[in-house]
């Protein structure tokens, strides 16, 4: 978050990043395998949502972040809207907190404002907005996880 605040998807000094990585208790390399970061000729930055993958498959990912969940979530509703998120959530849940992922977008969103970047404000504000809408349908779908209660035997003969 200090990077994007910083420098939103700008290039930076690698040693700047170094410094803010490990002030943060993290890593380059650790970003780097995440896949949401990368560093170049002594420069480093932050990969926009249009900079990741378009294929995603956070049940195989190695490593998840709730950054990557919020960007990545995010391109999906700009790019294939509300039921191609909702039918992600079901795998995101299993790995993240789905409150962390919201709450995340809607800091984005608010230093979106702060620096009137309006492509990523409305970005974020894309996916908070749906967000009860998202999770609503994902529910619909069978894609939220429930309880189901298991059949009982009550024959009085069986042991």
């Amino acid at each position: 978050m200090k990077w994007y605040r910083q420098y939103g998807w700008d290039r930076e000094s690698s040693g700047i990043a170094d410094q803010l990585a490990r002030a943060s208790d993290t890593s380059i390399g650790t970003l780097e395998r995440g896949g949401i970061f990368e560093t170049k000729g002594g420069k480093a930055r932050l990969l926009a949502p249009g900079q990741l993958e378009d294929s995603w498959d956070i049940e195989t990912d190695e490593r998840v972040s709730v950054w990557e969940a919020t960007i990545r979530l995010a391109a999906v509703m700009a790019k294939h809207g509300a039921d191609q998120v909702a039918s992600l959530l079901p795998a995101v849940q299993a790995r993240l907190n789905l409150d962390a992922v919201k709450e995340l977008g809607f800091l984005l969103f608010h230093e979106a404002e702060k620096k009137h970047d309006a492509k990523d404000a409305i970005l974020f504000n894309g996916l908070v907005s749906a967000w009860g809408d998202v999770n609503e349908q994902a529910r619909k779908h069978g894609g939220a996880p429930r309880a189901v209660q298991q059949a009982f035997d009550f024959d009085e003969d069986g042991d």
